[in-house]
């Protein structure tokens, strides 16, 4: 027995040493233990144990699946009016998809979701007007990513469609997610550059997903206490 214990233990060190950091364990008890990188998106993870795939009695669907993530403000990505910007973003997102139902498109210019005028909140800043909405939307896609791929381990699918996606075109270190690169939106005129995501339609035992984003000026790794922090909850049938 001791043998075999320190052979599994051998080819599981292997294993691990292969796929280096993107190597992630699964424990017994269906928590997960991800590399650093993931988990510098704040994971805050509830893994019922159900394939959402297929209908279950109330009495034995498990409440829900959280997800988390926070991205602090690196002093190098710093201008006035960024976090401003980011803010507003989030407000006009929550204002309208803190639930999102199975059957809703989410697409952050094309539905004007976001619209970039000074009484929505949005500010001049030294890179132009409204610039740092990107970091909201970037704290969004990277939360989306996380919930991704967990689902697509648990379940061989992601749990989002993303059908329109753009990183910048150099990396930031506040947006880590998408490689650091983050994810932009941009309106001049009739060239847009948009995000856009909706629930995989795979998954019907899903009732709708709660967001919930926030700005925070306390945080202890942002500079200046600055943060865009946010999470999602899936709530089954």
């Amino acid at each position: 027995m001791k043998s075999q214990n320190s052979t599994k233990l051998f080819i599981a060190m292997v294993v691990i040493s292969v796929l280096g950091i993107g190597t992630f364990i699964v424990f017994r008890d269906q928590r997960v233990n991800y590399p650093h990188f993931l988990k510098r998106l704040g994971n805050n993870i509830d893994q019922p144990s159900i394939d959402p795939t297929e209908s279950a009695e109330k009495e034995d669907t498990p409440v829900n699946f959280t997800y988390s993530i926070s991205l602090p403000l690196a002093e190098t990505d710093f201008y006035e009016g960024k976090y401003d910007n980011a803010v507003a973003g989030l407000n006009a997102f929550m204002s309208k998809y803190s639930n999102v139902y199975p059957d809703n498109q989410i697409s952050l210019i094309r539905d004007k979701l976001f619209f970039f005028v000074p009484e929505n909140g949005y500010v001049e800043t030294s890179k132009g007007f409204a610039f740092g909405v990107c970091w909201f939307v970037t704290t969004l896609g990277g939360l989306i990513d996380n919930a991704n791929t967990d689902w697509n381990n648990q379940f061989g699918q992601d749990l989002f469609i993303v059908s329109e996606a753009h990183g910048h075109g150099i990396t930031y270190p506040t947006y880590f997610p998408n490689n650091g690169y983050g994810y932009s939106v941009y309106q001049s005129g009739d060239y847009i550059i948009d995000y856009v995501f909706y629930i995989n339609p795979e998954f019907n035992n899903i009732d709708h997903i709660e967001f919930n984003f926030w700005g925070e000026t306390n945080s202890q790794e942002g500079y200046n206490g600055l943060s865009i922090e946010g999470e999602l909850t899936v709530i089954l049938k």
